[in-house]
């Protein structure tokens, strides 16, 4: 097995759930794609643990429930790519921040390579290129670390429950939904730019657009 992708599973309805799997067994494993599911719990220290892909590696668990600290032991994998953000991570080791993952990102920026620090965010949740994690003044600024947005971390799980209820897939229009890491951007929203609620969700509108339910 190299390649696995069971992402996007919430659109479906409520998601992958559980503990994560380790996937420890899977020697040639080269992406495995798990974002936007509802896997909780911390992320297994054997983590391909038997990977023996000399390639680049890609791991992708973004918007997820995992918690705790990121598994030391992930080192040995030389070349990966590793998606985290929007989790209820807290903790980086320092070993990861002093490999070149994530496409040389890590090498640029260290630990905010891999998640934006406690109090900071940006759209992907880790700096990238040009783009650094920015301060997030907001009362709801919280002390995981992967923020993709500046306001209440529920929203963005809220705003997703309410795509599924509402028959999402059959909208007439729903443009970034899902697919943007800011909820922010997506159709019908509008978040605060300023103030004490700055990226919090200040609007909805999604008039005559097919929704269902009550």
């Amino acid at each position: 097995l190299k390649y696995l992708d069971l992402s996007e599973q919430l659109s479906n309805g409520g998601g992958l759930a559980g503990p994560l799997l380790d996937f420890a067994n899977s020697t040639m494993l080269s992406t495995l794609l798990l974002q936007h599911n509802n896997f909780s719990g911390t992320i297994p220290s054997t983590m391909l643990e038997s990977n023996e892909n000399t390639e680049l590696v890609t791991l992708d668990l973004r918007y997820n429930a995992l918690t705790g600290q990121i598994p030391a032991e992930l080192a040995r994998i030389s070349q990966m790519n590793l998606y985290l953000g929007s989790n209820r991570l807290n903790s980086i080791p320092s070993a990861l921040c002093n490999t070149n993952w994530n496409d040389g990102n890590v090498g640029k920026h260290g630990c905010d390579g891999i998640l934006c620090r406690a109090g900071t965010f940006n759209t992907y949740g880790r700096a990238i290129g040009n783009l650094e994690c920015l301060t997030c003044n907001s009362m709801f600024s919280t002390a995981v670390i992967g923020s993709t947005s500046c306001g209440a971390p529920l929203e963005h799980t809220a705003l997703i429950s309410f795509y599924q209820s509402t028959g999402g897939p059959n909208w007439n229009s729903a443009n970034n939904w899902l697919e943007t890491e800011d909820h922010c951007t997506w159709e019908g929203i509008t978040c605060h730019t300023e103030g004490e609620f700055n990226g919090l969700v200040r609007k909805i509108e999604l008039d005559d657009n097919n929704l269902v339910g009550t």
